[in-house]
């Protein structure tokens, strides 16, 4: 009688405690947080946020996790969300004054800053889980976590020194040189051959502006034919343009990319009735890492270590306080 009492005592308590509490866990979108694997101490960074106009002290990690989240969707393969961590990582040590760096040279006092067109973009956590909203952004800031904190203290050096990471969204077919853009040639910073960003959809873009508006944004007399308004001078190995002349004068690739809102500069044109017609091929500036690049490699099942090591060649990634 005592053991059937015991038993049935038993079962009640599995059934009204431990099954709804199993339940109720197996049905928490929230995972618990894997604890931080650290190469080192934690290190504050002083981060200018623009659309707050105030500097912000935080841990380096987290200020990684937020570029991380702004700059790569956080639906691509998990190694390449890794690479993207180790080479923001390291865009940020070059620039922190703790290491020498120089800082932001726009916002004096911090060591970065959160505008795009200058630095590495930046949100935080609340910001990305309104623009993921409530369904996926649980999910999607584990992945960035699990990115982070897999790869905690990594950064890339060049002959023992922290290499300058750029990176862009599409190739379209082949890097750049960094001479070829910034008249400054690294070592590692040269051209690729990359047929891995063919699913990026700024992989091919065609890009259609009247004649007039051309001639209009280059200062130039609207014309019928694009010759009166421009000619390519020199292109790179790789199809990019680098210099071009109009009536205003010689422009850097660069410079004529941004006066007609070009995604890239490796591009080909062609008259249609009243319009200049561009097909552009790739979007950013071309010259490292390539983001849906390493998307594609890691598909192939490259790891974060042969991603940098493709894009930036003769580079080692070793932790930051390394003994």
């Amino acid at each position: 009688m005592k053991k059937t009492l015991a038993l049935t005592t038993l079962g009640l308590f599995l059934v009204l405690i431990i099954l709804p509490a199993v339940l109720v866990r197996g049905l928490n979108l929230a995972a618990p947080r894997r604890e931080q694997v650290r190469l080192g101490p934690a290190i504050p960074i002083d981060v200018f946020i623009v659309a707050e106009n105030r500097i912000q002290r935080m841990d380096l990690e987290e200020y990684v996790k937020g570029v991380v989240a702004a700059e790569m969707p956080a639906s691509f393969q998990m190694e390449a969300l890794k690479a993207q961590a180790v080479i923001a990582r390291t865009y940020a040590v070059l620039r922190m004054r703790v290491f020498g760096g120089p800082g932001c040279t726009h916002y004096p006092g911090a060591d970065i800053c959160t505008d795009h067109t200058r630095s590495q973009a930046w949100k935080s956590e609340a910001e990305m889980r309104q623009i993921w909203g409530a369904f996926n952004a649980g999910r999607w800031w584990r992945r960035i976590e699990q990115a982070v904190e897999d790869t905690a203290g990594l950064i890339v050096v060049y002959q023992g020194a922290p290499i300058d990471p750029v990176y862009h969204s599409t190739c379209g077919g082949a890097t750049e040189a960094s001479g070829n853009v910034w008249q400054q040639h690294l070592p590692y910073l040269v051209s690729v051959t990359c047929d891995w960003c063919r699913h990026s959809p700024h992989y091919r873009r065609t890009v259609e502006i009247p004649l007039s508006e051309v001639a209009a944004r280059l200062g130039a007399v609207p014309a019928a034919s694009p010759s009166s308004l421009f000619s390519v001078v020199t292109t790179s190995t790789t199809g990019r343009v680098m210099s071009v002349s109009t009536p205003a004068g010689l422009l850097k690739g660069t410079e004529f990319r941004s006066l007609l809102g070009l995604p890239s500069t490796r591009f080909t044109w062609e008259v249609v009735g009243t319009n200049l017609r561009f097909q552009v091929s790739g979007h950013g500036h071309g010259v490292g890492l390539c983001q849906y690049g390493a998307d594609g490699l890691a598909k192939s099942g490259r790891g974060f270590l042969e991603i940098i090591s493709f894009y930036y060649p003769g580079v080692t990634v070793r932790p930051l306080f390394d003994e």
